[in-house]
């Protein structure tokens, strides 16, 4: 059978740091009243933020534990976790992104492959066992299957890189799905003499950002009431509904505002965690960072 990682794995002790105190993810909206609402969206609740922020708090405690030779990061769905991962590891965690878009049809295979064999020659620590980690969203499973024929194209076929032994894993983010769908994910991994690549999969709520479009919505519970949201038709806009009023949000930019969310779900999560405790602040000198 070949060698395919677990779903289940235990938090290493390493520090993971609040994103939420970053000055760029903070006051990215303001509110006012909104004279209508727009209740036919798709929906998701605030349990989808805790969700998702747990699994990156595990994550940026893993991925530093690594200590990665290379850490890929294919810019479908990974930007937005990936950049979490960075300012919650204080800068230790850094990404090699590449375009994977439309990569699980096979239709740019020779401009990945450049692409990959560029950004892992340059990684290369020219040692015997060659550590690439990768992080990604994933839903259907493709994606990975097609990334991991690539990668092992690459080894394959460089001189460079033929003899060395790479241990690959993925760590891919993804939504309840069915069960083929994580079987043809888990079918990535293998072992083999020279190249084994292991496939963890870490499940949230629902990828939100990643699969945002103007046809979700979302709603949350606070202090006894329930809001919902949904983006406008107006760009940089969103409407808000709770306690009895409509209010319009205005943001410039909706996806900064979603990360000013993300990051203070992270940040609840680190401070209600009874196995976590504050040991100080780093942020003075990482504010500019994104």
């Amino acid at each position: 059978m070949p060698h395919t990682g677990s779903d289940v794995f235990t938090i290493p002790p390493v520090p993971v740091y609040n994103p939420a105190v970053l000055s760029a993810y903070q006051g990215s909206y303001e509110i006012s009243l909104a004279p209508n609402w727009v209740s036919n969206c798709r929906v998701f609740a605030e349990c989808s933020f805790s969700s998702y922020a747990s699994i990156v708090t595990e994550l940026a405690a893993t991925l530093q534990a690594k200590a990665a030779d290379c850490i890929l990061a294919p810019l479908r769905g990974s930007a937005r976790p990936c950049l979490l991962l960075e300012v919650m590891s204080n800068g230790k965690l850094s990404f090699e992104f590449f375009d994977f878009h439309q990569g699980a049809l096979g239709k740019r295979d020779d401009e990945i492959i450049e692409a990959l064999s560029g950004t892992l020659l340059r990684c290369d620590p020219g040692n015997a066992i060659y550590k690439i980690q990768i992080v990604d969203t994933a839903i259907g499973g493709h994606g990975i299957v097609h990334l991991a024929s690539l990668l092992r194209h690459v080894h394959d076929s460089k001189h460079q890189f033929r003899n060395q032994y790479w241990d690959v894993e993925a760590h891919l983010i993804h939504p309840p799905t069915a069960p083929q769908n994580l079987d043809r994910m888990r079918s990535a991994g293998v072992s083999e003499a020279h190249y084994s690549m292991a496939v963890t999969l870490h499940q949230v709520d629902d990828l939100i950002v990643e699969d945002f479009d103007a046809a979700m919505g979302f709603k949350l519970e606070y202090d006894g009431t329930t809001w919902f949201a949904k983006p406008s038709i107006r760009p940089g806009r969103f409407l808000l509904k709770g306690g009895g009023a409509s209010h319009l949000v205005n943001s410039e930019n909706l996806y900064l505002t979603f990360t000013d969310f993300l990051s203070q779900s992270a940040t609840e999560n680190l401070l209600t965690d009874p196995n976590r405790t504050m040991v100080g602040v780093v942020w003075d000198d990482y504010t500019q960072k994104l």
